[in-house]
């Protein structure tokens, strides 16, 4: 594969046909097939804070990355129940590799469905095109003719290590609008600072901009639900598909935590259990445990009339419970141990 994310029918110019979409049906099953490779490699891209190059190539090649790229544009444009499909089975293999799948999928996909067509078909003749970035914080897009200057800082720029693109939010200082915007991450200051316990393999960086230009061709309104290429599944708007994301990735790193403890619980069957008295790493420093002797109760009940007697007195126990602090709960009985006063 050596163009955007489908094969090219025709590399050098872009023809009516447009690229071979990927099948999502396909897609689904070599994903699936990909679990052990992913798997094997989940604690390199721990160590390393991005996914292994392995994995990031057979991703881009099985056309995982194209889940939410419009079959025009030579992507799987996955429904909603495939996608999530997609990323639960991604997220069992490895929480961080299911993570950038999602997160670099939306991106490029969003990009391809509202960019003007002419310039989402040029943007998707890069080679192994990756989209990705942040959201949910906008920055500053200030309006110069052509375009905007968009400056600011941005945090969790989930699979940017493995992206050519970024895609990022920023506000029109002048109409207050957020807008979306497109920006080869050579213009992109990225900050090496994803020092976390979880999901370090996702390389959720920070990133800034200082005023890099964007042509107004490489922009488009942040709520944009009337798709220009692709179907009616760019119609659910953006929050709609981070709900598909993080649900169908929840489902996998759900389903991998069920099936870690099975398998511990498995390996486990069997086993004599140790006695703790008969550990030699307890048993000289564990102090004696006392006998638990039964309270002691008293040997008659006192009565209903009884009581009256004791409360008329200012005593609320029978002599032999006081010590204890036990109160009778019988009914029934009397009890022979009254004080002068009440008799």
């Amino acid at each position: 594969m050596t163009g955007g994310l489908g094969n090219w029918e025709t590399r050098e110019t872009m023809t009516t046909a447009g690229p071979t979409a990927f099948d999502a049906a396909e897609v689904l099953r070599r994903a699936g097939e990909l679990h052990d490779l992913v798997d094997a490699h989940g604690a390199q891209g721990d160590r390393e804070g991005r996914l292994a190059e392995p994995v990031v190539e057979a991703l881009f090649a099985s056309g995982a990355m194209s889940v939410f790229t419009p079959r025009e544009l030579g992507g799987a444009e996955m429904t909603p129940r495939q996608a999530m499909d997609l990323f639960r089975l991604l997220a069992h293999a490895d929480p961080s590799a299911g993570w950038v799948t999602m997160a670099i999928g939306m991106a490029t996909g969003l990009a391809g469905a509202f960019l003007d067509r002419d310039t989402a078909r040029e943007l998707f003749r890069t080679p192994r095109l990756g989209i990705a970035g942040q959201g949910t914080r906008p920055g500053r897009a200030v309006p110069v003719p052509g375009g905007h200057r968009v400056s600011g800082a941005w945090s969790f720029a989930s699979g940017i290590r493995h992206s050519t693109h970024l895609h990022t939010a920023a506000q029109d200082t002048e109409t207050g609008a957020t807008r979306f915007f497109i920006v080869p991450v050579e213009q992109v200051t990225l900050l090496g600072n994803w020092d976390v316990l979880g999901l370090r393999g996702t390389g959720s960086i920070d990133y800034t901009l200082d005023g890099v230009f964007v042509p107004g061709t490489h922009s488009y309104p942040s709520l944009s639900t009337e798709p220009v290429t692709g179907g009616d599944l760019y119609r659910i708007g953006i929050g709609n598909f981070a709900s598909i994301n993080h649900g169908g990735w929840a489902l996998g790193v759900g389903r991998r935590l069920l099936d870690e403890l099975s398998a511990a619980v498995r390996a486990k069957a069997g086993r004599p259990a140790r006695s703790p008295r008969a550990s030699p790493s307890t048993s000289s420093t564990r102090a004696p445990r006392r006998s638990c002797a039964p309270r002691p109760r008293c040997s008659t009940r006192c009565g209903r009339r009884s009581r009256r007697r004791w409360r008329a007195a200012g005593r609320s126990r029978c002599a032999s419970r006081r010590s204890t602090g036990w109160r009778s709960t019988t009914p029934r009985g009397r009890c022979t141990r009254w004080p002068s006063s009440a008799t």
